[in-house]
Protein backbone atom coordinates (compact mmCIF):
# COMPACT_ATOMS: atom_id res chain seq x y z
CA UNK A 1 0.00 0.00 0.00
CA UNK A 2 1.36 3.53 -0.99
CA UNK A 3 0.35 6.49 0.39
CA UNK A 4 0.08 9.42 -1.09
CA UNK A 5 2.42 12.64 -0.47
CA UNK A 6 5.00 14.77 -1.88
CA UNK A 7 7.43 12.69 -0.60
CA UNK A 8 5.95 8.96 -0.49
CA UNK A 9 5.53 6.35 2.19
CA UNK A 10 4.41 2.83 1.58
CA UNK A 11 2.76 0.89 4.51
CA UNK A 12 4.28 -3.15 5.03
CA UNK A 13 4.60 -5.25 7.73
CA UNK A 14 7.58 -4.59 10.41
CA UNK A 15 11.03 -7.27 9.57
CA UNK A 16 13.32 -7.41 12.33
CA UNK A 17 15.78 -5.58 9.91
CA UNK A 18 13.36 -2.59 10.76
CA UNK A 19 13.62 -2.48 14.82
CA UNK A 20 16.24 -0.32 15.52
CA UNK A 21 14.42 2.26 13.17
CA UNK A 22 11.37 1.98 15.37
CA UNK A 23 12.69 1.89 18.50
CA UNK A 24 14.19 5.04 17.87
CA UNK A 25 10.92 5.90 16.42
CA UNK A 26 9.24 5.52 19.28
CA UNK A 27 11.27 6.63 21.96
CA UNK A 28 11.23 9.87 19.80
CA UNK A 29 7.57 9.90 19.43
CA UNK A 30 6.96 8.78 23.74
CA UNK A 31 9.75 9.68 25.84
CA UNK A 32 8.06 13.20 26.89
CA UNK A 33 4.85 11.60 27.54
CA UNK A 34 3.35 9.72 29.83
CA UNK A 35 3.00 6.26 27.77
CA UNK A 36 6.91 6.43 27.39
CA UNK A 37 8.64 2.81 28.09
CA UNK A 38 12.21 2.52 28.85
CA UNK A 39 14.23 1.25 25.87
CA UNK A 40 14.98 -1.95 26.21
CA UNK A 41 11.39 -2.62 27.14
CA UNK A 42 10.61 -1.34 23.21
CA UNK A 43 13.57 -3.08 21.92
CA UNK A 44 11.74 -6.40 23.34
CA UNK A 45 8.72 -6.31 22.91
CA UNK A 46 9.48 -4.80 18.84
CA UNK A 47 11.45 -7.77 18.14
CA UNK A 48 8.75 -10.20 19.50
CA UNK A 49 6.07 -8.42 17.03
CA UNK A 50 8.90 -8.50 14.18
CA UNK A 51 9.42 -12.28 14.84
CA UNK A 52 6.16 -13.26 14.60
CA UNK A 53 6.06 -14.77 18.27
CA UNK A 54 2.75 -13.82 18.79
CA UNK A 55 0.34 -14.51 16.01
CA UNK A 56 -2.50 -12.14 17.93
CA UNK A 57 -1.00 -9.38 17.40
CA UNK A 58 1.17 -7.73 14.37
CA UNK A 59 3.05 -4.05 13.42
CA UNK A 60 3.00 -2.05 10.32
CA UNK A 61 5.68 0.44 9.30
CA UNK A 62 5.47 3.34 7.34
CA UNK A 63 8.26 3.56 5.15
CA UNK A 64 9.75 6.41 2.31
CA UNK A 65 9.54 5.19 -0.89
CA UNK A 66 13.15 5.45 -2.77
CA UNK A 67 12.54 6.43 -6.16
CA UNK A 68 15.78 5.46 -7.67
CA UNK A 69 15.24 2.14 -9.48
CA UNK A 70 17.11 0.21 -6.61
CA UNK A 71 15.82 -2.00 -4.22
CA UNK A 72 17.28 0.37 -2.00
CA UNK A 73 14.80 0.65 1.84
CA UNK A 74 13.85 4.19 2.64
CA UNK A 75 13.68 5.26 6.25
CA UNK A 76 10.45 4.27 8.75
CA UNK A 77 8.26 7.04 9.43
CA UNK A 78 5.80 5.73 10.85
CA UNK A 79 4.40 2.40 13.07
CA UNK A 80 1.83 1.09 14.14
CA UNK A 81 0.73 -1.98 15.98
CA UNK A 82 -2.69 -4.18 15.91
CA UNK A 83 -3.73 -6.53 18.63
CA UNK A 84 -6.57 -8.82 17.52
CA UNK A 85 -7.00 -10.76 20.85
CA UNK A 86 -8.05 -8.89 24.30
CA UNK A 87 -5.31 -11.13 25.90
CA UNK A 88 -2.55 -8.84 24.18
CA UNK A 89 -4.37 -5.88 25.15
CA UNK A 90 -3.43 -3.86 28.58
CA UNK A 91 -4.87 -4.33 31.54
CA UNK A 92 -6.97 -0.70 32.34
CA UNK A 93 -7.05 0.76 35.70
CA UNK A 94 -10.16 2.35 34.67
CA UNK A 95 -12.54 -0.48 33.17
CA UNK A 96 -14.82 2.48 31.49
CA UNK A 97 -11.68 2.49 28.74
CA UNK A 98 -10.62 -1.33 28.88
CA UNK A 99 -10.53 -2.14 24.69
CA UNK A 100 -13.62 -4.38 23.82
CA UNK A 101 -13.10 -7.62 22.92
CA UNK A 102 -14.88 -8.04 19.77
CA UNK A 103 -13.36 -5.07 18.03
CA UNK A 104 -9.18 -4.99 17.14
CA UNK A 105 -7.09 -2.67 19.17
CA UNK A 106 -4.77 0.10 17.33
CA UNK A 107 -1.65 0.99 19.41
CA UNK A 108 1.64 2.48 19.38
CA UNK A 109 0.72 4.72 16.53
CA UNK A 110 3.50 7.33 16.18
CA UNK A 111 5.24 9.56 13.18
CA UNK A 112 8.34 10.96 12.71
CA UNK A 113 8.15 14.70 13.80
CA UNK A 114 9.83 15.79 10.25
CA UNK A 115 6.41 13.81 8.44
CA UNK A 116 3.63 15.07 10.83
CA UNK A 117 0.23 16.62 8.93
CA UNK A 118 1.82 14.58 5.59
CA UNK A 119 -0.82 11.85 5.09
CA UNK A 120 1.77 8.95 6.99
CA UNK A 121 -0.75 8.66 10.23
CA UNK A 122 -4.05 8.41 7.91
CA UNK A 123 -2.29 6.38 5.97
CA UNK A 124 -1.15 3.75 8.67
CA UNK A 125 -5.21 3.65 9.86
CA UNK A 126 -6.09 2.81 6.71
CA UNK A 127 -3.46 0.29 6.64
CA UNK A 128 -4.88 -1.13 9.58
CA UNK A 129 -8.31 -0.77 8.82
CA UNK A 130 -7.82 -3.08 5.45
CA UNK A 131 -5.63 -6.01 7.87
CA UNK A 132 -8.92 -5.92 9.87
CA UNK A 133 -11.22 -6.26 7.20
CA UNK A 134 -9.19 -8.70 5.38
CA UNK A 135 -9.20 -10.91 8.71
CA UNK A 136 -13.27 -10.68 8.85
CA UNK A 137 -13.01 -7.51 11.63
CA UNK A 138 -15.96 -5.02 12.10
CA UNK A 139 -14.19 -2.89 14.60
CA UNK A 140 -11.14 -1.00 15.17
CA UNK A 141 -10.72 1.07 18.66
CA UNK A 142 -7.90 2.93 20.19
CA UNK A 143 -6.99 4.84 22.57
CA UNK A 144 -5.84 8.66 22.39
CA UNK A 145 -4.78 10.94 24.68
CA UNK A 146 -7.59 13.82 25.23
CA UNK A 147 -4.85 16.40 24.98
CA UNK A 148 -3.54 15.40 21.75
CA UNK A 149 -5.59 17.45 19.47
CA UNK A 150 -4.19 16.48 16.40
CA UNK A 151 -4.50 12.76 17.18
CA UNK A 152 -7.83 12.85 18.27
CA UNK A 153 -8.99 15.24 14.95
CA UNK A 154 -7.44 12.67 12.97
CA UNK A 155 -9.67 10.02 14.36
CA UNK A 156 -12.55 11.93 14.54
CA UNK A 157 -12.27 12.74 11.06
CA UNK A 158 -11.56 9.18 9.92
CA UNK A 159 -14.99 8.41 11.59
CA UNK A 160 -14.12 6.88 15.04
CA UNK A 161 -16.23 8.19 17.61
CA UNK A 162 -15.68 9.08 21.14
CA UNK A 163 -17.03 6.08 23.34
CA UNK A 164 -15.53 6.21 27.02
CA UNK A 165 -12.92 9.07 28.97
CA UNK A 166 -10.67 7.89 31.30
CA UNK A 167 -11.25 8.67 34.99
CA UNK A 168 -8.11 11.08 36.36
CA UNK A 169 -6.51 8.84 38.83
CA UNK A 170 -3.05 11.08 38.58
CA UNK A 171 -1.55 13.11 41.75
CA UNK A 172 -1.07 15.28 38.89
CA UNK A 173 1.66 18.27 40.04
CA UNK A 174 2.10 16.84 43.33
CA UNK A 175 5.93 15.83 44.24
CA UNK A 176 6.66 17.27 40.63
CA UNK A 177 4.87 14.96 38.96
CA UNK A 178 3.27 15.25 35.27
CA UNK A 179 -0.24 16.12 35.46
CA UNK A 180 -1.76 13.07 33.25
CA UNK A 181 -4.34 13.57 30.49
CA UNK A 182 -7.14 11.32 30.34
CA UNK A 183 -7.13 8.61 27.76
CA UNK A 184 -10.00 8.57 25.34
CA UNK A 185 -11.32 5.49 23.99
CA UNK A 186 -12.27 6.08 20.51
CA UNK A 187 -14.14 3.09 17.77
CA UNK A 188 -15.50 2.47 14.05
CA UNK A 189 -17.50 0.46 12.66
CA UNK A 190 -15.42 -0.32 9.29
CA UNK A 191 -17.72 -3.34 8.30
CA UNK A 192 -21.70 -2.47 8.09
CA UNK A 193 -22.88 -5.64 6.02
CA UNK A 194 -23.23 -7.59 9.02
CA UNK A 195 -21.04 -10.35 7.45
CA UNK A 196 -18.54 -10.41 10.56
CA UNK A 197 -16.11 -13.41 11.18
CA UNK A 198 -13.70 -12.04 13.56
CA UNK A 199 -12.35 -15.00 15.78
CA UNK A 200 -11.40 -12.82 19.28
Amino acid sequence: MTLGDARRARVERLRESDVRECVDLVVDAFGDTEDAKPRAYVLKYLIGLANGEDAEETALVARDVVEDGSDARGEVVGLVTTSISAKTRPIERDASVSPPSDAAYLANACVAKSRRRRGVGRGLLKAVEALVLDMGGCDVCLHVRADDAAAYALYSGEGYDEVARERAFSLGGLFGGKKQSPRVLMRKSIRTDGSCNFML
